[in-house]
């Protein structure tokens, strides 16, 4: 009978100490192999005699190894090729370390693979019953479990590695975009001057702005992602941002011919945000209301204080957006692949960035829709403001109005077709322009010209645009010049970095031509 009771007693324990290993799992998210065999080392010793344990495990497709040797609770992995040589036959198939640094160990030694991945589990105690069957059936349970959470370990490190490349290429895929989109922006200014009503030129004109806008998204994604977006914030009315969206979005509304009404007390509902980013998330979604609205249809603006929050809803009457897509909506590129109507194209970006800049003013947005056809509404909630709105900063003393001094302008980029357009939209303004390809070019046109002001590309080959800036100021002096940096970076610290290089005016590709004009001293 004591028997008995003895028995059911251990297999109550073996019970209790094979739930608590099946418990780890829930510890191993976001953790490394080797964070996940120690854990699991750990378990074993709350609940098994042991001395060390070793765990060597290579990863299918890769000479990389995960390898932990823990000597009782000491890491001691750089000693690993030392204290195993000492197992010798103990290491196969179990039995007594003679000698050595773990002489009189017992070990149990288990093969790991899977999915073509080879090692070995060694457990070894001085315990003298060691390994009873009780051992064996946990360390087996624990060998499984650390198979599955090396496995899991190392497909989370490949997402985490997959979503970094991801988010790389977006943003060098931006960047890289600016540049040729430059010199169209040039050829069309060239254009306009010559027939600004043609048809053409329109069309080119809305298109290309249509283009620039899916690239800033893509830019702002792969910030938002990385976590290098900055935000300014400022108590501010929300009429105020919604005024600046319904200006940026009122020519696509006119063109589809639909009804909008605005419900926005014109004061007291102010908050802290960054209005520029606050004004594009606005933007963004009365756009997008405009484009998947039939034409005619009607769009609406609403907000209202609700205690210590600001609720605003921007609704429409257009495609609706079906109940199985809900959930997803706000998915970075879900849109673009599952939205039926597809009239203005997208990548569905704009509702993933809508949603990440909501959130950084922390805040929530969410979308309804009672299914296609029948309209959607998003609905923002901002925390309100206990402050009074900023009054707008007044005109800076001496800020540069429309250039009327005629300059002239050294051009550097090292994209010709970039280059030479706007050498000629500068032209055409009755400045003496001359351009260089690079800063070697560069330096050697100033023997000969000696220009009041020089537009920059940071990006350049060699010589980049803050080396060049230092070497032209040094050739010119004591001649003044005023320094234009051209670059496809705009966040806040690539501005302070250009200021501090000595250049006075800032402009990302592609430039609005009229901010270039306007910034000339």
């Amino acid at each position: 009978m004591t028997g008995s009771v003895a028995q059911v007693s251990e297999l109550q324990s073996c019970i209790r100490d094979l739930l608590s290993l099946l418990a780890l799992p829930s510890l191993w998210s976001g953790r490394e192999p080797r964070e996940v065999a120690a854990l699991l080392f750990d378990s074993l010793r709350a609940i098994l005699p042991i001395d060390f344990a070793y765990v060597r495990v290579g990863q299918p497709g890769s000479d990389e190894e995960v390898e932990l040797l823990q000597l009782g609770d000491r890491d001691e992995t750089l000693r690993a090729t030392e204290l195993l040589s000492s197992l010798g036959a103990a290491r196969t198939g179990g039995g007594t370390i003679p000698d050595g640094p773990l002489r009189g160990g017992h070990v149990f030694h288990v093969p790991l693979g899977w999915y073509g991945g080879t090692g070995e589990l060694l457990i070894g105690s001085r315990h003298p019953e060691f390994p009873t069957p009780i051992h064996v059936v946990l360390i087996r349970a624990a060998s499984s479990l650390l198979q599955g959470g090396i496995q899991t370990a190392n497909l989370n490190r490949a997402s985490v590695a997959a979503s970094r490349a991801k988010d790389e290429f977006l943003a060098m895929l931006g960047h890289e975009l600016r540049n040729p989109l430059s010199p169209i922006v040039s050829a069309l200014e060239l254009l306009k001057n010559r027939d600004s009503q043609s048809k053409e030129v329109v069309i080119i004109e809305r298109q290309l702005q249509r283009v620039l806008n899916l690239v800033d998204d893509l830019l702002d994604i792969a910030r938002i992602t990385r976590g290098k977006v900055e935000l300014h914030k400022t108590p501010v009315e929300l009429a105020t941002i919604i005024g600046g969206a319904v200006e940026m979005t009122a020519v696509l509304i006119a063109e589809q011919r639909h009804s909008f009404s605005v419900d926005v007390p014109s004061s007291g509902l102010v908050v802290d945000a960054d209005p520029m980013r606050l004004t594009q998330v606005v933007s963004n979604l009365l756009s997008n209301a405009a484009k998947y609205t039939p034409p005619g249809g009607h769009i609406r603006i609403a907000a209202k204080a609700s205690n210590e929050q600001i609720d605003l809803a921007i609704s429409d009457t257009g495609v609706g957006i079906p109940k199985q897509q809900l959930p997803t909506i706000f998915d970075l590129f879900v849109q673009g692949k599952t939205t039926i109507h597809r009239r203005e194209g997208g990548l569905g970006i704009g509702l993933a960035v809508v949603k990440n800049l909501v959130q950084m003013h922390g805040g929530t947005v969410e979308a309804s829709s009672e299914g296609p056809g029948k309209g959607s509404e998003f609905r923002i909630r901002l925390p309100r403001s206990k402050q009074s709105a900023s009054r707008p900063p007044p005109p800076v003393a001496g800020l540069p109005g429309p250039a009327a001094a005629r300059h002239r302008i050294l051009v550097v980029d090292d994209n010709q077709d970039a280059a030479e357009l706007l050498t000629e939209v500068l032209r055409l303004e009755g400045h003496e322009v001359e351009f260089a390809l690079d800063g070697g070019q560069a330096l050697e046109k100033l023997s000969s010209f000696r220009p009041s002001v020089a537009i920059l590309d940071i990006g350049l080959p060699g010589l980049d645009g803050y080396e060049l800036a230092d070497r032209v100021r040094a050739q010119l002096a004591p001649h003044s010049v005023t320094l234009i940096a051209l670059t496809g970076y705009g966040q806040a610290h690539d501005r302070e970095r250009s200021r501090r290089a000595g250049f006075a005016v800032h402009l990302v590709k592609p430039i609005d031509l009229r901010s270039l004009i306007t910034a000339l001293p």
